[in-house]
C-alpha cells in the first residue's frame, strides 16, 4: 500500500481527499497537522514512512511557495525516496502557477496536479510516480 502524507489547505478538503484516496484500497493516508511547524511536518512524514507527500500550494499563509520550498528541502533530506507532489488551483494567477512549474523544472518537486483533475487521474498519477521497489507493503511501513 502506498503511503501518502497530506497537507492541503482546509480540513474538510483534506479529510475528503483522504477518504477518496483510501477508498480505492491502494493508498493509506496521514494528514499532517494544520498549523504545525515545517520541521514538525517533515518529522511526521518521516515517522509515517511517506512514499508521497501531497502538498497544497496557495497564496494562503502556511501554504505559499516559499514556505513549501523549505519543507521540500527537509523532506528531501529526511526521506530521499519520498515523492513530492503539489496540488494547486490552476485558476490562480499565471505568475503563481509559473512558480510551481519552475519547482518541477528545477527538481524541487516530482510533480504537480491541478485541483480540477479527476480523482481517477490523480490516483493513477500518484500510483505511478512511486517506484514499487522503493517501499515495502507491510503495515509498519518504511523504506527498504
Amino acid at each position: 500500500m502506498i503511503r501518502i502524507a497530506l497537507d492541503l489547505a482546509g480540513t474538510l478538503y483534506t479529510d475528503g481527499m483522504a477518504g477518496l484516496l483510501e477508498g480505492g484500497g491502494k493508498f493509506r493516508t496521514e494528514t499532517l497537522l494544520p498549523g504545525g511547524t515545517t520541521a514538525g511536518k517533515a518529522d511526521s512524514c518521516a515517522r509515517f514512512g511517506a512514499d508521497i507527500a501531497l502538498l497544497g500550494v496557495s497564496p494562503v499563509l502556511g501554504y505559499t511557495v516559499d514556505e513549501r520550498r523549505e519543507l521540500f528541502g527537509l523532506l528531501r533530506e529526511r526521506i530521499p525516496k519520498c515523492k513530492l507532489v503539489v496540488l494547486l488551483d490552476e485558476k490562480l494567477s499565471p505568475p503563481f502557477t509559473d512558480r510551481v512549474k519552475d519547482l518541477k523544472r528545477t527538481g524541487d518537486i516530482d510533480g504537480f496536479l491541478y485541483t480540477s483533475v479527476s480523482l481517477d487521474y490523480m490516483a493513477d498519477m500518484l500510483e505511478t510516480i512511486v517506484d514499487p521497489l522503493d517501499f515495502i507493503h507491510e503495515d509498519k511501513g518504511g523504506y527498504v
